[in-house]
Parts: C-alpha cells; sequence; structure tokens
C-alpha cells in the first residue's frame, strides 16, 4: 500500500512539474478570483444587495476603470514612443562621445560595437524566426490572460464550492482541518493582495509627482506604470524605471541621472519604512525569501513564476505552518 501511495506520489508531482505553466495560469485565476471576492464580498455585505449583483458591479468598475486608462495613456504613450525613436539616437551619440573621453569608456564602446556587429549578422537568418517567436509570444499572452480571467471570475462567482470539493478529497477525519487550511489560505492572500495594492498606490503616486516635479514628459502615464509593475517586488521597479530614463536623456543627461536618484529614493523609502508598516498588520514575508523565490522561479518557472513568486511563497508559509510546524511538529507557529 506505500509502495502506491509513493508512486501515485510521484506521478501527480510529475504531472504538476509537466504542467507548471498551467499550475501558474490556474493560481494567477485564484488570486484574480480572491481579489475580485473581497471587493464584492464587503459591497455586497454593506450595500445589502445579492453577491452576483455587487461582484457584477466590480468586474464592470474594473474593466471601465481598465478601458479609461487605456484611453487616456495609449494616444500620449504613442506620441512620446515617436519622439524617443526620432531623438535617443542622437541623444546616445552625445552620451557616446562624453564617454570616449575616457579609456575604461572607449573600451566598453568598442565591446559593445563588436557585439552589434555579431548580432547584426545573425539577423538576417534569424529575422523571421524571430517574428513567429514574438507573434506566437504575444497570442499565448493574450489566451493566458483570458483564461485568467474567466477562470477567476468564475472562483469569485462560486469560490465556497470548490473549496468544499477540494476538502471532499481528504480523509473525513481531515476534512475540518483543510476546511481551516484553504480559508486560511484565502485569508493570506487577500491580506497580502491588500498590503501590496498600499506600496503600489504609494509608489505609484510619489514616483508620479516626482517626475512631473522634474519635467519628464509622461509623468502620469510612467507613475501609474511604476506602481502597476510594483506589485512584482524587485523587479517591477526596474524594469518601470527604464522608459523613463530613456525619455529623460532624450532631454538632457542630467535629468536622466535626477530620474534615477528618484525611483531608487522611493523603492528606498518602499523597502525599509512603508513594506514594514504595511506587513505589520497584513502578511510579512521578509526580503531575502521573496528574492530567493524570484530567482527560482526565473530559473524553473519563467516570467509568469516571477510575477506569481511573492504570493506562492506567502501560501507555502501557511501551508508548511499549519500542516507540518503546527500539525507534525505539534508546534504553534503564531
Amino acid at each position: 500500500m506505500q509502495v502506491v501511495v509513493v508512486l501515485a506520489a510521484l506521478c501527480i508531482a510529475s504531472m504538476l512539474w509537466y504542467g507548471r505553466q498551467v499550475v501558474l495560469l490556474l493560481f494567477a485565476a485564484v488570486l484574480l478570483g480572491v481579489a475580485l471576492q473581497g471587493l464584492a464580498a464587503p459591497l455586497s455585505r454593506r450595500a445589502r444587495v445579492p453577491y452576483w449583483a455587487a461582484l457584477t458591479l466590480v468586474i464592470l468598475v474594473l474593466a471601465g476603470a481598465l478601458a479609461g486608462l487605456g484611453a487616456i495613456i495609449g494616444p500620449r504613450l504613442q506620441d512620446q514612443v515617436s519622439v524617443l525613436r526620432r531623438e535617443l539616437p542622437s541623444a546616445l551619440d552625445g552620451m557616446e562621445e562624453r564617454l570616449r573621453q575616457y579609456d575604461w569608456g572607449e573600451e566598453a564602446i568598442e565591446r559593445t560595437e563588436d557585439l552589434q556587429q555579431s548580432v547584426s549578422r545573425l539577423e538576417g537568418r534569424t529575422l523571421w524566426r524571430r517574428i513567429a517567436g514574438i507573434f506566437s509570444t504575444l497570442l499565448g499572452g493574450v489566451v493566458a490572460v483570458a483564461v485568467i480571467v474567466v477562470v477567476g471570475i468564475y472562483l469569485a462567482a462560486g469560490g465556497p464550492r470548490y473549496v468544499e470539493a477540494l476538502v471532499r478529497l481528504f480523509p473525513q477525519h481531515r476534512r475540518g482541518r483543510m476546511t481551516d487550511v484553504f480559508r486560511q489560505v484565502v485569508r493570506f492572500l487577500r491580506w497580502w493582495l491588500l498590503g501590496r495594492f498600499v506600496t503600489m498606490v504609494f509608489v505609484g503616486v510619489v514616483t508620479g509627482v516626482g517626475l512631473a516635479l522634474l519635467g519628464v514628459p509622461l509623468a502620469l502615464t510612467f507613475g501609474i506604470l511604476v506602481g502597476l509593475l510594483d506589485f512584482v517586488p524587485n523587479v517591477g521597479p526596474v524594469l518601470a524605471a527604464a522608459p523613463a530614463v530613456l525619455l529623460a536623456l532624450v532631454q538632457r543627461p542630467s535629468l536622466a541621472l535626477w530620474v534615477v536618484l528618484l525611483y531608487t529614493a522611493v523603492q528606498a523609502v518602499e523597502a525599509y519604512l512603508l513594506t514594514p508598516m504595511v506587513e505589520r498588520r497584513t502578511v510579512s514575508l521578509e526580503p531575502a525569501l521573496i528574492v530567493a523565490a524570484q530567482l527560482f522561479a526565473a530559473v524553473f518557472l519563467g516570467a509568469l513564476g516571477v510575477l506569481l513568486a511573492s504570493p506562492i511563497t506567502a501560501v507555502v508559509l501557511v501551508l508548511v505552518r499549519m500542516l507540518y510546524l503546527e500539525d507534525v511538529l505539534g508546534e504553534s507557529a503564531r
């Protein structure tokens, strides 16, 4: 019997590993479902309306907000991309002239030019392959987003039914405990989402105001972008800073330096002041643990794994605390 259990566990682990991208999509859908339920349930209680009506209203409001942001940001972003494409080469040429005044700068430029020549020799042979790869990636991204949204809405609409179905997979004497575990996981994710929302709003508002004061074009757009990408700790803010720095570089190099200092200062305030304050009231995740989880996800799970590394780590901590420390070792982990 033990051999059968071990083989079954190995088969399940193998299926989860080879289907890890599907598992990640389902986890993202669970996260969306928890967020929608966390917004709709209080609205239903306070407004005294049916839950389905509150959920429908939440979905419509969020969809309208996303459409409005796209309508506001899209045309302005397209104009600035055109400006960036036109003026960035001259700005880079000016920076190259300054760097050539130093020996280390001259050496770095020569190595970069050698790399560009090597890449250009490969471009002709790989152009169509790259185009096909980009198209496939975009199509896969659209399908993934559609799956996450549809499944997330279904989970938000019938969350308790799915929890009950999962609980029924366990022996009768364990169902009460597993119900507590699943409820704690949902509660943990809800508080984690609240904490991330607070820090995202802070980072987006402060960065947008700072860029506006510095005179950087598209300050509002970049503020929203860094706020959204701050959902991914450590990695997101770095990706969000790149377009703002490039646009500032087109204006003047000193402005680009001020933009870098602004992003660095905002992230320092978030990491050392705001996040610890928020996590005292929500969910505490050690920074080293998050970085380790992101590195593991980058190697084994890809970009989507990096995006979801923090909430996955939060769930794993709940499971380890309740199912191992408390149930197996008999220790109090609170």
